[in-house]
């Protein structure tokens, strides 16, 4: 009995030993529970020390709204981190969510009651409407593994072209000029000066005039939507305004001559203001002219003509036989006998002709026999949509200078 008394006793005595112990370390003793030296979060992160003391991290602040930044801006901000605990505090950077938010430790061992600053930047280098970002400073404090710092802001463009970077001509008609209206402005100015306007093609000519605050405010909105302005007739279609407010800007109106290109083109335009910090703005206009022309193509039968792309489809035949196909061709007022003076193919083998119909008795109007050949015995060649066959007519038709065929063909 009484080696059991003493056992008991010392039984006694070792717990209330482990809860004095457990009462004077109070907090510190349940921050051990909270560490996972196996967890995945801290794989990375510096490690607690398993016994203490423990430090204790303690920040002014985790979030800092730059509020309103220009475009290509840099910010930057401090926070200030300090180690409030018994034991060293010990900081690594961890990942941040954007490459352009850099974090800086000065410090990364804080003994008790030190401090140090953590700075993070932003460089404003992409056109975003606001942003948001996080970097991550990993800790050894078990009660707070890793602090998440914010910065967030919106961003200011000092010079916006809209629609954007390339303005449509819709549709450039044959004998009638055609426009592109667009607009540049800025939400950070209240005024600026269009210095001057280049064009790369002198028959694109421009003007320009102020927006009045109607058309600010009409573009304030459709710039929150991304709606393009020309699409929206009442302000009253549109939802409530943007926060962003765009002070001043104007409107461009680009002119394209009728005789700027046969077909498609893209010229630039280059905006020349007074902001300094702002280089020449630089648009791109692009249109399709559409020919009126005073020839009208019908296939023969078996024959495959698309007359939207001046296109004749020979198919695929033995380079040895060849191909022949014929296009019965009107050529409509009365201006005498049409006559070709050049013609040039490519490649060269490729044959076309092309003689009056004296059978026909059409009022102000003519049709002529057009034929496209490829001559029995000419080299096997593949020419698809990627690298067309041309033939091109030069003639006396006052409305017709030129005729130019496409020819799709495979020869084997």
């Amino acid at each position: 009995m009484a080696v059991r008394a003493v056992y008991v006793t010392f039984f006694i005595a070792v717990c209330a030993v482990v809860v004095m112990i457990w009462l004077v370390r109070g907090d510190d003793a349940k921050l051990i529970t909270n560490y996972d030296p196996g967890s995945k979060r801290d794989i990375d992160a510096p490690k607690p020390s398993p016994t203490g003391p423990h430090p204790k991290v303690v920040v002014d602040t985790t979030v800092h709204d730059f509020g309103t930044m220009q475009f290509n801006e840099k910010g930057s901000h401090i926070f200030t981190v300090s180690n409030q605990g018994r034991g060293p505090l010990i900081l690594r950077s961890g990942e941040s969510t954007c490459k352009c938010t850099i974090g800086k430790l000065a410090k990364k061992t804080l003994q008790p009651s030190e401090s140090t600053e953590v700075e993070l930047s932003w460089d404003t280098r992409t056109a975003i409407a606001s942003f948001e970002h996080r970097a991550r400073v990993l800790t050894n404090d078990p009660n707070q593994s890793d602090i998440r710092f914010t910065i967030k802001g919106i961003v200011l463009r000092t010079l916006i072209a809209t629609p954007g970077e390339v303005w449509k001509v819709v549709n450039n008609s044959e004998g009638k000029p055609t426009k592109a209206t667009g607009t540049i402005h800025s939400e950070v100015l209240k005024e600026f000066q269009v210095l001057n306007i280049n064009t790369s093609n002198p028959l694109l000519t421009v003007t320009w005039r102020k927006l009045i605050e109607r058309e600010l405010a009409l573009l304030a909105q459709t710039a929150k939507f991304e709606v393009n302005p020309q699409e929206v007739t009442k302000i009253e279609q549109l939802e409530e305004a943007s926060d962003k407010e765009i002070k001043f800007g104007y409107k461009i109106t680009l002119m394209a001559d009728p005789e700027i290109s046969a077909d498609k083109f893209r010229e630039s335009v280059t905006i020349h203001t007074d902001i300094e910090s702002v280089k020449p703005l630089t648009v791109y206009v692009e249109g399709r002219r559409v020919v009126q022309t005073p020839f009208q193509f019908f296939a023969s039968p078996g024959v495959k003509w698309y007359s939207k792309h001046m296109l004749l489809k020979l198919g695929r035949f033995t380079a040895s036989k060849g191909k022949k196909a014929t296009l019965s061709m009107f050529v409509k007022g009365d201006t005498g006998e049409l006559q070709f003076s050049e013609t040039a193919s490519e490649p060269s083998f490729l044959k076309c002709s092309c003689e009056r119909d004296p059978t026909f008795t059409g009022t102000k109007r003519q049709r002529y026999r057009l034929t496209v050949e490829i001559p029995p015995g000419s080299p096997p060649v593949a020419r698809t949509a990627t690298n067309r066959a041309k033939v091109s007519l030069k003639t006396n038709h006052p409305d017709a200078k030129f005729l130019e065929l496409n020819v799709e063909f495979v020869s084997f």
